[in-house]
């Protein structure tokens, strides 16, 4: 989360290119979203490992 403040401050204070701006924001929104789901999916993993056998292998 404190990747995305930072993107959006860099956004307000206009510290990017403005050609680059709308893009570079979309990616990395995106790729910060992408990263905050990995996690929540392993912390479900080492949840629920123990309730499911076929999920105790990894």
């Amino acid at each position: 989360m404190t990747l995305l403040a930072g993107l959006e401050y860099g956004l307000r204070a206009h510290l990017f290119q403005d050609a680059m701006e709308r893009e570079l924001a979309h990616l990395v929104r995106g790729r910060i979203w992408v990263s905050v789901t990995l996690i929540v999916l392993i912390q479900l993993n080492y949840v629920l490992a123990p309730r499911f056998p076929l999920l105790e292998r990894f």
